[in-house]
């Protein structure tokens, strides 16, 4: 019966661990008092480059090797930060840059429990899981770039619209101006064919500083 229970325990220890390989976010387990990986999954590697050994052999120095220094203090339960878990059941989640091997940054979205605490209650371990947004962290930042290049195009084109509307109302200013005084000096003169053209030239430039000013 114990050979079988030891065979059991063995059998779903191998099941946990296909299935945290076989999971497409990386997996981890944080000792606190070590301050190092004491377990990663086979994800890291697919995301940062480095096998599960690699990143549990570097021991305390995981945190400066693999964190940008500006995402460091979001990290709980680390000597680096201050952070710290607000309930021993509570989650935490953050967005965070990792770096990959070849020495670029990736930005994963983080979530971490506490797993083991010890009889005072201080955490012991915290269980990670680490899911690669870099890809959408880079959709982000072309849609920020693309509207703020819109931004500067509809600001450049509203500038443009009210220059060419003041260049294109200068001339009709003056066909309004002189066709009054035209108006004021001559109309007694005119035939009644003559007033009626001049009130033509006078109504189409109105129009014309209508139509300009709605486009």
């Amino acid at each position: 019966e114990q050979k079988e229970a030891t065979e059991k325990i063995k059998e779903q220890e191998h099941f946990i661990q296909q299935i945290a390989d076989a999971s497409p976010t990386i997996l981890y387990l944080f000792d606190v008092p070590t301050q190092s990986m004491a377990y990663i999954n086979r994800e890291a590697f697919f995301v940062l480059g480095y096998l599960p050994d690699e990143i549990v052999e570097e021991g305390a120095n995981i945190t400066d090797y693999l964190y940008h220094p500006e995402d460091i203090p979001l990290l709980p339960c680390r000597k680096q930060s201050s952070k710290t878990f607000q309930q021993v059941d509570s989650m935490i989640q953050y967005e965070c840059r990792m770096q990959h091997k070849d020495g670029d940054y990736r930005w994963l979205l983080v979530r971490e429990i506490v797993f083991k605490t010890d009889e005072a209650g201080k955490i012991q371990q915290i269980i990670g899981a680490a899911l690669d947004i870099n890809r959408r962290k880079e959709m982000e930042r072309t849609i920020l770039q693309n509207t703020l290049q819109l931004e500067q195009s509809n600001a450049s084109l509203e500038e443009f619209a009210y220059v060419a509307s003041h260049d294109l109302k200068e001339p009709l200013r003056k066909i309004s101006t002189f066709g009054d005084r035209l108006v004021a000096s001559q109309i007694d003169r005119m035939s009644d064919d003559g007033k009626i053209y001049l009130r033509k030239i006078l109504d189409a430039p109105q129009r014309m500083q209508n139509m300009i000013s709605d486009l």
